[in-house]
């Protein structure tokens, strides 16, 4: 019996509002933890698809067999660009993440409005950002289009590349 814990959170950066100073001396150790983990949050690398796991010696071999049965792997530049943010070290993906969030954060305001300018959104028609780099906004409900179609339009005539929310099983968001 192993215990599996979920490192997906886990330092050195950490994107989005979640609690990233936790105390990680808690996390379990032992013969019988596997513990897996991302480069998704802690490394801002989401949409990579590049993690790892550290696990007992004894069910290395058993793991590698499982592993070879599985037709995956990340693309050669996502394995090194994982690797350069590991040589980089905690304080280089920490301010390269902290980037990225003040990036998002652009975002929500321009949706949102500040500095009394009223932006074309309220908070409760912008989901995400809560652990996470994303931000989708709700199209209005009067909206002929459908998400595919504006992000269509948008591309076309402005040059801004979105994803639609159906794609994301968000159907009216983009």
């Amino acid at each position: 019996d192993f215990v599996y814990t979920d490192g997906i959170f886990d330092p050195p950066g950490g994107v989005g509002e979640h609690d990233n100073k936790r105390d990680y001396k808690h996390r379990p150790e032992g013969d019988h933890v596997v513990n897996l983990f991302s480069f998704s949050k802690g490394y801002g690398m989401m949409g990579w698809r590049v993690g790892y796991l550290a696990h007992p010696p004894s069910i290395g071999l058993g793991l590698v067999k499982v592993q070879d049965t599985i037709p995956i792997c990340p693309p050669v530049i996502s394995q090194r660009a994982a690797l350069g943010a590991l040589e980089a070290g905690s304080r280089w993906v920490s301010e390269q993440v902290r980037g990225l969030e003040s990036h998002r954060q652009v975002i929500r305001n321009a949706l949102l409005g500040g500095n009394g300018v009223e932006g074309p959104l309220r908070p409760d028609q912008i989901v995400g950002g809560s652990g996470a780099i994303y931000l989708m906004a709700r199209l209005p409900s009067k909206l002929v289009l459908s998400d595919e179609e504006v992000v269509s339009y948008l591309a076309d005539r402005h040059g801004v590349v979105l994803i639609p929310g159906s794609a994301c099983g968000a159907q009216g968001f983009v």
